[in-house]
């Protein structure tokens, strides 16, 4: 191994270059996450791939045998995860402390309560404080770094979990000081970074200025985006490790974390590691390509070639279409033909546009309100339940009254 620093080897054991410190990354797991369309079946496989994501890591740290476990926040989906994954969580930190993995963590914006009255304002993660299986960085606005030896080499660990208050004019990190207090410095955070933002976010976001600030900070560690991202700010370097398992429908992301080795002053190696995640598959069908007179049959054969049994299909119908056509679509069993045949199917149908049949161009057409297909759908269903008319014209317009 080459010395560190151009340091020449030597028989002087201080002179020897030093073994870099390893470390896995992870964040954004959502342990516990609900999804209201799908069964009760379907949801516990659908949570049993999130708990393998955060397996996967930890097997990966084990396996490595990484001197740090690093989490930057969002191990649940809520302040209130179900039982069982709090279990499963201790049994994975557990498995660390025995391999000699020291772990850390923040909190994130889905596991932080908003308000004293939501679980007396405590995080669910402060029980592995307890027994001390997890350091917790539980402070908005004080990164209270510690200091461990590993193998000769001191490390500074310190973060700051999510702050609830903040408004998306704030940056996280202004004013906040972390100085050097080792040879290698790393701090965790779970907000946006300049440089690694949703497209039109409304939340705070670390500027890269007060990233190069931290004169103490060799590693900056950022949860909450979901893409692995690494950049260099300054002498920091920036690690967005992604989450374990895909979050978005139609999003274009690995489920992923991150290994790391770090040498005095520098992060040296930077790995993104991919995680074996559920099969998500964004479609587009455009009505355009629909046989007029079948655009049911026609949907469906579309959409054949992505149902399969162990995918969660995301479906986005795009155009300009007709009344009649549209009564012809028919959303509701496309639904159920799509969950008939994949693991789960969702509709996406705001790219529809209705055509004014007054005027002379699909190219007038109307886009869909929420009101209008709400409308168009209970009439389709009165004409083919005409014994339901009374109940459905009922509910009709209590759905109609909720959007005045």
């Amino acid at each position: 191994m080459s010395g560190a620093g151009g340091r020449a080897q030597g028989s002087d054991p201080a002179a020897l270059p030093r073994r870099p410190v390893r470390a896995v990354v992870t964040a954004d797991n959502h342990l516990s996450r609900g999804y209201a369309k799908m069964s009760p079946q379907k949801l516990d496989v659908r949570r049993q791939w999130l708990r393998k994501g955060f397996r996967q890591a930890v097997d990966f740290a084990i396996e490595s045998q990484a001197d740090l476990f690093l989490h930057a926040g969002d191990l649940f989906d809520s302040p209130q995860p179900r039982n069982v994954d709090r279990a499963f969580v201790a049994h994975e930190l557990r498995r660390l402390a025995a391999a000699g993995i020291h772990s850390f963590g923040i909190a994130g914006t889905h596991d932080s309560p908003k308000m004293m009255t939501v679980e007396g304002g405590t995080t669910p993660q402060k029980i592995y404080e307890q027994f001390e299986a997890m350091r917790m960085f539980n402070d908005f606005d004080d990164p209270s770094p510690v200091v461990v030896d590993v193998a000769g080499t001191t490390v500074a660990v310190g973060g700051v979990s999510f702050n609830p208050v903040l408004m998306a004019a704030d940056d996280p990190l202004a004013g906040i000081d972390f100085p050097r207090r080792a040879d290698v410095g790393i701090m965790l955070v779970h907000y946006s970074v300049e440089g690694a933002c949703y497209d039109e976010s409304n939340e705070p976001v670390i500027s890269k200025a007060s990233i190069a600030a931290l004169a103490g900070v060799d590693l900056l560690v950022a949860g909450h985006y979901h893409e692995f991202r690494q950049f260099g700010i300054g002498p920091v370097k920036v690690i967005v490790p992604g989450a374990t398992e895909r979050m978005i429908y139609g999003a274009e992301r690995d489920a992923s974390f991150a290994y790391v080795e770090l040498l005095p002053g520098k992060a040296d190696r930077v790995q993104k590691v991919e995680v074996d995640a559920q099969d998500y598959r964004p479609v587009i069908v455009r009505t355009t390509e629909l046989d007029q007179a079948e655009p049911f049959e026609s949907a469906c054969r579309r959409l054949e070639t992505a149902l399969t049994s162990g995918a969660v299909v995301k479906v986005k119908l795009e155009g300009p279409l007709s009344r009649e056509m549209y009564r012809g679509l028919r959303i509701r069993d496309l639904l159920q033909f799509g969950n008939n045949h994949a693991f789960h199917m969702e509709i996406d149908a705001s790219g529809l546009m209705l055509v004014d049949e007054r005027l002379d161009s699909a190219g007038k057409g109307i886009r869909l309100s929420q009101k209008e297909e709400i409308g168009l759908v209970a009439c389709e269903l009165m004409g083919q339940e005409p014994e339901r008319k009374e109940v459905l014209e009922k509910a009709m317009k209590e759905l109609l009254l909720a959007y005045d």
